[in-house]
């Protein structure tokens, strides 16, 4: 049976100050209150493509007949990437935009460094269209903007998240598929 998939996205940026710690690829906010990370959840996400590259080597040997056959593949490098799109602007957006680092919601100047990407915790999660939790991820990623496409119609900006190995921080639950 299809399920109709609602989505949302909370970042933690390195180096945010959570409940009295300092997130960091090895120290991630725990989930009380919960308020760790809807504070930082990212609003609007209408759709998520994942996508999983992989590398890998064959190896072959000759066959009775003398004709190389392939024996055996290992997979010796995967990634895995998220795009996010939203249906609302975002400051994330702005700062890989323009390479800000953090910005704020002010009237004073801010300067460019070059950051064009940002790394930090996500959490995801899923819902079905009766609001019973799919998945709930928490996963360090690095964050690049996509592209952000200023019309006349909806302006609906992308981010790609690039999952990074964190040990066992990371983490997937689902429930109800």
């Amino acid at each position: 049976m299809a399920k109709i998939v609602a989505n949302y996205i909370s970042f933690l940026r390195d180096g945010l100050s959570v409940d009295e710690i300092t997130v960091s690829k090895t120290v991630k906010p725990d989930n009380v209150p919960p308020e760790n990370w809807t504070t930082y959840a990212l609003p609007g996400v209408s759709s998520l493509a994942p996508s999983v590259n992989n590398s890998t080597v064959k190896s072959r040997s000759p066959n009775a007949a003398g004709q190389y056959v392939k024996q055996d593949e290992v997979i010796t490098e995967s990634e895995i990437l998220w795009v996010a799109t939203f249906e609302e602007l975002n400051l994330l957006s702005y700062e890989l935009l323009f390479g800000t680092g953090a910005l704020t919601n002010t009237t004073q100047a801010q300067i460019m460094s070059g950051a064009a990407q940002v790394e930090g915790w996500v959490e995801l999660k899923q819902k079905d269209h009766k609001g019973n939790l799919l998945i709930d991820s928490q996963f360090w990623a690095i964050a690049t903007i996509q592209g952000i496409n200023f019309e006349e119609d909806i302006t609906r900006p992308q981010i790609q998240f690039s999952m990074v190995d964190a040990a066992a921080l990371g983490v997937v639950t689902p429930t109800n598929i």
